[in-house]
């Protein structure tokens, strides 16, 4: 019987921490990104695609305002075009991939944290890395 009374004493003092907490919001969330294309990790990206896309969980600014950021012994792609956003979610990178290639590259860093959504909030840093296909 003791210990039942210990349990419902304890669960509620739980019970008042929790409803004295303030509420979590997505908006108090940093973006992050939720999407690329290629996808993270492939091994088999064709080379004469000619964009990458980054989709992020929130609407981002889209005033260049960006950090695509190199990674040190890392192939960067060549960007072939302007950057831009397609809409406030979908950021594009015009590329030209080489083949048999792995390419490295980071949105956002610890000091580079350009990509911000509307609610500015930094998006957490994301590693973006593939490998294109050689010649079959």
């Amino acid at each position: 019987m003791k210990l039942v009374k210990n349990i419902a004493i304890f669960s509620v003092l739980l019970a008042s921490t929790v409803v004295t907490a303030k509420q979590l919001t997505l908006n108090d969330i940093n973006p992050v990104v939720i999407s690329s294309s290629p996808v993270a990790g492939t091994t088999t990206v064709d080379p004469s695609i000619n964009e990458i896309t980054v989709k992020f969980s929130k609407e981002m600014m889209t005033n260049k305002m960006w950090s695509v950021v190199k990674l040190a012994n890392g192939h960067f792609p060549t960007v072939s075009g302007d950057v831009y956003f397609k809409d406030a979610h979908t950021f594009v990178i015009p590329v030209k991939l080489k083949e048999n290639t792995v390419y490295a590259f980071s949105i956002n860093s610890q000091n580079k944290r350009g990509f911000k959504g509307v609610n500015g909030k930094t998006a957490q840093p994301y590693i973006i890395s593939f490998k294109t296909k050689g010649k079959a």
